[in-house]
């Protein structure tokens, strides 16, 4: 029995390794921008309120842009995200503008130059979502662009080329590459290879090292340049061969994920023409037509199966293109020989019993089954939200009897004082340097009606003070009031306090 196997050869698994690196293979950023509506409705209740589950809708769709910000970021560091609002008031300008509310997704319709009659014409909404969950779930799912794989010619005759473009139908998705990474800068690090002599212990350029074979007893040696060459069979491109009836092409005729070709009137004019009579007649005939196949300079040559495909629309757009299909064919070392044995007789018993199992099972919806290998690795690269243990456990501090303590403790070792100077510090350096007279302070009328110096604790005033030798005036409080608000040690003799203080202006 003839058996229709994958590759089993070297070659073979390392050519089908570099075509599926081919088709991977994806240039430039993907750009996503994000619109949310923050009108007042985006501030109602959110109706499945639970533990743990945000408070309102625009909070929801909040939680959503963050986990897809994170998605993508997994999924392709390049990619571009923006946030949108829209429904929001200028307040802050001369000139405001009312928009036309968005009640639902028909304002995005495509409204090209058309006549009044085709107004009636059935068209397709922008998006249709139908929940929360929907929503999540088609964002965060991993989408990939249709982009062409290459352009090459498809050789009817000696003389008859037409334009086509190749893409892929179907690529298997793996695990992204790991990336090297400086352990002190962080930034991504460039893999070098070296190759030394084995006799000199010199290093060798490119071009003294040569591959072998061992032929006749003999090494035949190969340079880079003579590889090259043998492993150019032809320029890339379709090679046309005959034509067979659609029936002699079998289903299991095939030892991988096909590709498509479509015409191409950039890269020979008038190509879409010749290509759509081609396959109309293959179409009304019944035929499929046999190629050679050479995907790039160094792929090896495949013999391909040309299936033509009608393009089919129906009331809500394109369903499929027209084009041709790539069946890849086996060679005859692609074929196995699978001995089988006697098949086993089953009875008529058993045979209702299995129709009845099957009759009783319902399938509502096709399964989706997700890469378990896959969803590990994006699982281990998402970032694990955990709670720092260094910090205090303000909750436990707030309870009990620990609570009064604290207060207690708070005000005999003068907590007030570094509250103050934190307010003020904070204070000043939002507004900016405080700007004060010629002395180091403003006196400012107090409750009781004396004179109070307001306290600053910038570091050019301290500097003046300690040039001129005023800062012995300053009280202990104050000095260290001052190294509290620089985040230094204030400990010890007033002589010790300024010696720390003279350290953090010289620091």
């Amino acid at each position: 029995m003839d058996v229709w196997g994958s590759q089993n050869t070297v070659a073979g698994e390392q050519m089908t390794g570099e075509e599926e690196d081919w088709e991977l293979a994806e240039s430039g950023k993907d750009a996503l921008i994000v619109l949310l509506d923050i009108r007042k409705t985006m501030l109602s209740p959110y109706p499945h309120a639970a533990e743990g589950a945000p408070t309102t809708w625009f909070h929801a769709v909040v939680e959503l842009v963050i986990k897809l910000l994170k998605s993508k970021v997994i999924a392709n560091d390049n990619s571009l995200l923006s946030v949108i609002f829209f429904g929001m008031a200028l307040l802050d300008t001369d000139v405001q503008s009312t928009f036309e509310p968005m009640e639902n997704s028909e304002s995005f319709k495509d409204y090209s130059v058309e006549d009044d009659v085709d107004s009636e014409s059935s068209y397709q909404p922008a998006f249709s979502v139908g929940s929360l969950d929907e929503l999540m779930d088609g964002s965060l799912r991993k989408r990939f662009r249709k982009r062409r794989l290459t352009t090459f010619p498809l050789h009817v005759t000696k003389g008859v080329s037409i334009g086509v473009e190749l893409y892929a139908l179907v690529v298997a998705q793996r695990k992204n590459t790991p990336v090297a990474l400086d352990a002190s800068t962080n930034t991504p690090l460039k893999t070098e290879t070296k190759w030394l002599c084995e006799d000199t212990g010199v290093y060798l350029t490119p071009d003294q090292i040569k591959k072998y074979i061992d032929y006749g007893g003999k090494r035949v040696y190969f340079t880079r340049d003579d590889v090259v060459q043998i492993k150019h069979y032809d320029a890339p491109g379709l090679q046309l061969i005959c034509f067979k009836p659609s029936s002699s092409l079998k289903w299991n005729e095939n030892i991988r994920a096909p590709y498509f070709v479509y015409p191409c009137d950039g890269y020979i004019e008038g190509s879409s023409t010749a290509f759509k009579t081609i396959l109309n007649s293959m179409v009304k005939k019944k035929k499929i037509a046999l190629a050679r196949l050479i995907a790039r300079k160094t792929s090896e040559p495949r013999l391909v199966a040309l299936v033509p495909q009608k393009e089919v629309n129906d009331e809500m757009g394109q369903l499929q293109p027209s084009g041709f299909n790539v069946i890849f064919l086996p060679y005859l070392d692609d074929i196995r020989d699978i001995p089988v044995g006697a098949v086993p007789t089953v009875g008529q018993e058993k045979i209702d019993a299995a129709k009845n199992l099957i009759s009783k099972l319902k399938l509502t919806e096709a399964p989706n089954f997700e890469n378990p290998a896959l969803a590990l690795d994006e699982e281990i690269l998402e970032f694990d939200e955990s709670k720092d243990t260094t910090l205090p456990d303000a909750e436990g501090f707030g309870q009990g009897e620990a609570k009064d303590a604290i207060t207690i403790f708070r005000d005999v070792c003068g907590a007030e004082l570094l509250d103050a100077s934190n307010s003020k510090r904070k204070s000043s350096t939002s507004g900016g340097r405080k700007t004060t007279t010629k002395k180091s302070a403003k006196v400012k009328e107090g409750a009781a009606g004396k004179p109070v110096a307001e306290e600053t604790f910038d570091k050019e005033e301290w500097a003046a003070l300690t040039a001129s030798d005023a800062i012995q005036k300053k009280t202990v409080a104050q000095l260290k009031a001052f190294l509290h608000a620089h985040g230094a040690a204030a400990v010890g003799r007033k002589a010790e306090l300024i010696d720390a203080v003279k350290s953090v202006l010289e620091g």
